[in-house]
């Protein structure tokens, strides 16, 4: 028996791609689900590309402009599945996509997130696979994965069980940079994750490196984030997040921005200074080795 998914979709000035997003998610071939559209106060046409779609499982639902964490959060306010899948609104669904995650989840029934693998699409139409990691079941320590850069719990990508959710587990309202690797962190440290090495999703990153061009740094995850975790590869990713914070605020003279991050975190500088050198090894041991192929 198939249960209710909740696709929601913010939606702010991406007329030129949200009719492939919802196309991909209609040809989806499991179809007990609904289209939770949440326009953040768009200026284009976008809205009107969604209003011109004839399907009842799609949801429209307007607001002021508020910031695409506060729209997911609308949105997870108005879904009414049993289990919700974020996806941005230039990103697109493959076909299989639910019913691979569905079919996970009757596999794993007690685990709360189902997570597969996913497609990367750069400029130039190149498409690399986003995880290397080719285990299927439960993953044990996920942090050391995404250290290791060989595993991520990308949005679009992965299903949560929404009654699994606590009132605090929402997008963070103020942070407009990393918000989905906060989210998603979130995640983690509260439910164990089911994966299949399956690419189930097409990940944009052609509009994402255009929407990250000029960003508040004050709005930045690494102004929220936190080294006292009790992982220690979630120690190590969260210190190279605000070691890169750092760097970039000091490169953009934004100075109170640096000021703000080295006091709160000087406790754990000599944290921040070895996550910036082993992620530094680490590429160079990869050039080395692209090198010597």
């Amino acid at each position: 028996m198939n249960t209710l998914i909740s696709i929601i979709i913010p939606l702010y000035n991406k007329a030129s791609s949200i009719k492939e997003t919802v196309l991909s998610v209609l040809s989806q071939d499991y179809t007990d689900f609904e289209i939770v559209i949440v326009d953040d106060g768009s200026t284009d046409n976008g809205p009107d590309i969604v209003k011109s779609f004839q399907d009842n499982r799609i949801r429209l639902i307007s607001q002021e402009n508020q910031g695409v964490s506060k729209a997911r959060n609308k949105g997870i306010e108005e879904a009414i599945g049993d289990w919700l899948l974020f996806l941005d609104a230039d990103d697109k669904l493959g076909k299989d996509c639910l019913s691979v995650l569905w079919n996970l989840h009757l596999k794993y029934p007690t685990v709360k997130i189902c997570a597969a693998n996913y497609k990367i699409q750069f400029p130039k139409n190149k498409i690399i696979i986003g995880c290397s990691y080719q285990q299927v079941g439960i993953i044990n320590d996920p942090f050391k994965l995404r250290w290791y850069k060989v595993w991520n719990l990308r949005l679009g990508a992965f299903i949560v069980q929404k009654a699994s959710l606590s009132t605090t587990i929402r997008f963070h309202p103020i942070i407009c940079k990393g918000e989905d690797t906060y989210f998603t962190d979130t995640l983690l440290e509260s439910f164990q994750v089911a994966y299949t090495p399956i690419p189930i999703m097409l990940y944009d990153r052609e509009y994402s490196s255009l929407s990250n061009i000029h960003h508040d740094y004050t709005k930045n995850i690494s102004s929220y984030l936190s080294i006292s975790v009790t992982n220690k590869y979630h120690q190590l990713l969260n210190a190279e997040i605000i070691g890169k914070g750092i760097i970039l605020s000091l490169l953009n003279k934004r100075w109170s921005t640096t000021s703000f991050l080295i006091k709160k975190n000087i406790r754990y500088a000599y944290l921040i200074i070895w996550s910036l050198f082993l992620r530094i090894i680490s590429k160079l041991r990869s050039c080395f080795e692209f090198i010597v192929r």
